[in-house]
């Protein structure tokens, strides 16, 4: 009997492997096809070729804006890339980072264009969730701030509280605590954290050296800035809060959430008195995690204009300097 059964328990075990490593080639092969469509569509759109470009969207292709709730079809989406590009000096550009499955992330997606009126170059930059179906993108979920233009042009300040810095607040001093996890659990885990208020457990699971962004209205902070500025949101949201929708493992410690994020203005928000309204938008929350289950960065896409436009607040107007 024992003769029989190891044969037959091997044979198990090496058809599960193979099986395995037939599904780990075939997400590798189609991680290469689609990172090559992708860079083919950027240059595409970098070389002015919009209708090019329009060959890698399906024709059932969707736009979303996440902070719109009214999807733009593909050739609404088209026709707003022809306006875009023809823009002197249009660059595009992004960090791609794509699990080899029917989805994708794009980081730090921006383009620079110059102001028709002032001559003035400026950046603006975002993130997107990619839906493929076969080689082409089928759904875009883009994840901005309507602010960035203006701020970027010195318009208006930012509508949005600015990380503080040492000395302007009391840094939290706490060691880093491993919790082992993996994904997805892991970046469940920072959302519940996140949404328990308690900053002292939030800050053990972000590693000492950990690079944070807040919004694409600032530079990238560190831990001790990054815990200081949800100090700051709490008090004036005090029931802020994250909710995921999904998850996206994108593969080497990074993955992605399509979050609700809601709060109410209950105390003081940018020097106004706290308003009593509640706000309520769809962001992005891009984290990786080391093998310790430690998160090593974090970026958050959010439109701060929502939080602006639901409190019935206006932002500040940059004086000119004459």
């Amino acid at each position: 009997m024992k003769r029989t059964i190891i044969p037959v328990f091997v044979c198990i075990l090496i058809s599960v492997f193979l099986l395995l490593s037939g599904c780990a080639s075939k997400e590798n092969q189609r991680k290469k096809e689609l990172e090559t469509m992708i860079q083919e569509s950027n240059e595409a759109l970098n070389n002015q070729d919009v209708e090019k470009y329009a060959n890698y969207l399906t024709d059932d292709f969707l736009w979303i804006i996440a902070s719109s709730p009214t999807p733009i079809s593909r050739d609404d989406f088209i026709a707003m890339l022809q306006h875009l590009v023809e823009g002197e000096n249009f660059h595009f550009q992004e960090q791609i980072m794509i699990p080899g499955n029917d989805f994708g992330f794009f980081d730090v997606c921006s383009h620079v264009t110059k102001n028709p009126t002032t001559g003035i170059m400026y950046r603006v930059f975002h993130a997107d969730i990619i839906e493929f179906a076969g080689l082409q993108m089928r759904v875009m979920m883009t994840f901005g701030d309507g602010a960035v233009g203006s701020v970027a042009l010195g318009l208006i300040e930012p509508p949005l509280p600015a990380p503080p810095l040492p000395g302007q607040r009391a840094w939290l001093d706490v060691e880093t605590k491993p919790t082992k996890m993996k994904l997805p659990e892991v970046q469940k885990e920072s959302q519940d954290r996140w949404n328990s208020h308690d900053l002292t457990s939030l800050a053990t699971m972000i590693h000492q050296d950990a690079r944070i962004l807040i919004s694409p209205l600032y530079d990238e902070i560190g831990r001790e800035a990054f815990i200081a500025w949800m100090e700051v949101m709490f008090h004036a949201f005090p029931d802020l809060r994250l909710e995921s929708t999904r998850t996206i493992d994108l593969g080497d410690g990074w993955a992605v959430s399509e979050v609700k994020m809601t709060g109410t203005n209950q105390g003081p928000y940018l020097g106004n008195p706290a308003t009593g309204k509640p706000f309520s938008l769809t962001a992005a929350y891009l984290g990786r995690y080391n093998s310790d289950g430690l998160m090593t960065n974090l970026k958050l896409y959010f439109d701060s204009m929502t939080i602006m436009n639901d409190l019935g607040l206006e932002p500040v107007t940059v004086v000119a300097q004459m």
